[in-house]
């Protein structure tokens, strides 16, 4: 199985100061960009029931694009415009539960807990933050051991990603996202599939 996220990532509270400036520093707007992630998941459907157990886990990316001006000396400043992004590798522990079937279709709706590895080297941010993802997978079957898979979703931070703030006009980091996976089942028998 592999499967491919795109997802527009961005924050709740405006500014987050990810980066430290020794020189005068102010940010004008922090804004969603589109970041590619990487997942596999594991099935378990539950005996009798249209209920399945996921787990999995992969490489990620949350970030924004930032706009600001640095002041180095005097009134005058330099404008930048920059992409903020960090690597994180999330865990999946959830659920998804069928709710439709028409033809070669199986439609879903999923919960899912994440908590996702995004310290490292780097005190700023928490070794470990907590996220939470709804879906709503789409399945279409091309052959008996072969699935499509599409997958809108929606996540949002259940605790901030940050450790401390690095200025005290900033605020924390409590990231969102929303965007679609596409994924392929290749192997039906180990039940492998993607979010």
């Amino acid at each position: 199985n592999d499967g491919r996220s795109y997802i527009f990532y961005n924050n709740y509270t405006k500014p987050y100061y990810s980066i430290r400036s020794f020189e005068g520093h102010e940010i004008y707007s922090q804004n969603p960009i589109n970041l590619f992630n990487f997942n596999v998941l594991y099935q378990m459907p539950i005996r009798n029931s249209k209920l399945v157990v996921l787990l999995g886990g992969g490489i990620g990316r949350k970030g924004f694009l930032e706009k600001g001006v640095i002041y180095e000396i005097g009134p005058i400043g330099h404008e930048y415009t920059k992409k903020i992004r960090r690597t994180d590798m999330p865990i999946f522990l959830g659920i998804k539960y069928k709710i439709a079937e028409y033809k070669r279709c199986e439609f879903f709706i999923g919960q899912f807990v994440i908590p996702e590895l995004l310290g490292f080297n780097n005190d700023l941010y928490k070794i470990i933050s907590v996220s939470t993802r709804i879906n709503f997978p789409i399945i279409y079957s091309l052959k008996k051991e072969n699935k499509l898979m599409i997958t809108p979703f929606f996540q949002t931070a259940l605790s901030k990603y940050n450790t401390t703030k690095l200025f005290e006009r900033g605020h924390d980091y409590w990231p969102y996202s929303y965007g679609i996976t596409i994924g392929y089942s290749f192997k039906e028998k180990k039940r492998l599939s993607q979010i």
